[in-house]
């Protein structure tokens, strides 16, 4: 179920990009919203197609750029100046700052599943160090572009984004910003459609055992591409407010998921793991891992209450003048509830005390 909603959230995140390029390219070449975006889904296709190292080699050489242009916009904004009534657009919310912590947090749990397509090819003695670098490098570069991303919507908060960063950048240097953002948008959310295409012949592999090959994960690419646009195009006139349904929607899922891996690895397991056991039905995960999947249903029922979408409102939510804590109770609730159910060793986990044990290579146990 989790690596369904890890391909949703793909497909939503692709969809956005796809929509956002669109619009940015549309904004200064002109031309018709939905022809930009088949360009844009093609473009991304190309990359996910092309593979894994291609899409890094890009990226590492964008980061560069993207730090300079990110720069010249700050410069541009505070030349262009911002007017002392942009810091008193309406009242406090309570339910508002939780909404924004809540986006905030989604965007981060939501790396976990990219995460592993880059840390699982880091030498050993590299991989301590692949948390924090995660999370300082996703912590200062989220704030400082949302700083940066709320100053420029302060200015016309109606307004599309790039649209906005073209007028205070001027006919020229604002056009030429506009179109770097929207195609900056897209060797990173090549990523969506690559982790799309592993994510989809995961599933399938669960139902009828295949072999991988590149036509096939071509295939796949252009199907997972399709769904892609199709999202993007349905979802133009109003998905703002549909994608933040579903991140909201993505939050309640993943933190329950979140919590118990973590707890599992840092609290139960401390941090040893054998590949073997995940693969082996009759080995200390077994088909099911039932204390997991408790835990995480219980979670998620304790959080309907709680929840706030535009689509559902929990009573406790309503009774809170809209407030939506659902996710922090689910990490209330998962950390110790799991914990307490996966510490038993006699229970299915594995006793993590003799590293020996866990350090032994498959298959020679008793030789």
């Amino acid at each position: 179920m989790i690596l369904v909603l890890v391909w949703a959230m793909y497909i939503a995140f692709a969809a956005f990009d796809i929509l956002l390029a669109g619009q940015g390219f549309q904004g200064i070449i002109g031309g018709n919203l939905t022809l930009w975006m088949i360009l844009m889904t093609a473009a991304l296709l190309l990359l996910a197609v092309f593979g894994y190292d291609w899409i890094h080699l890009f990226m590492k050489y964008q980061t560069w750029a993207y730090v300079a242009i990110f720069v010249l916009v700050a410069v541009v904004l505070v030349v262009h100046g911002l007017p002392l009534s942009t810091l008193n657009h309406g009242a406090f919310s309570f339910s508002n700052l939780l909404l924004a912590t809540s986006v905030i947090a989604v965007y981060q749990i939501s790396y976990a599943p990219y995460v592993s397509d880059y840390s699982r090819y880091l030498a050993p003695e590299k991989a301590t160090g692949t948390f924090w670098n995660t999370y300082w490098g996703t912590c200062i570069v989220s704030i400082a572009l949302m700083t940066l991303g709320a100053a420029v919507a302060s200015l016309a908060p109606t307004a599309q984004t790039l649209t906005e960063v073209k007028v205070i950048g001027g006919n020229t240097l604002g056009s030429i910003l506009v179109l770097l953002l929207a195609f900056g948008l897209l060797p990173p959310s090549a990523m969506n459609i690559y982790g799309g295409i592993l994510s989809t012949l995961t599933i399938g592999n669960n139902f009828s055992k295949f072999r991988s090959t590149v036509p096939l994960r071509i295939v796949v690419g252009v199907g997972v591409s399709v769904i892609a646009l199709l999202v993007a195009t349905a979802g133009q006139g109003n998905f703002m407010n549909s994608f933040e349904n579903y991140l909201a929607a993505l939050l309640y899922f993943l933190v329950p998921w979140t919590a118990i891996n973590l707890t599992d690895f840092y609290l139960v397991r401390g941090g040893k793991y054998r590949t073997e056991d995940f693969f082996n039905p009759a080995g200390p995960f077994g088909n099911f891992a039932w204390r997991g999947l408790l835990v995480y249903f219980l979670t998620f029922a304790v959080e309907v209450p709680f929840m706030n979408t535009s689509v559902f409102q929990g009573p406790i939510s309503k009774a809170m003048g809209g407030a939506d804590i659902a996710w922090i109770v689910g990490l209330v609730v998962a950390i110790p509830l799991y914990y307490v159910l996966a510490r038993n060793p006699k229970a299915g986990t594995p006793d993590v005390s003799d590293l020996s044990k866990w350090l032994e290579p498959a298959g020679t146990k008793g030789e």
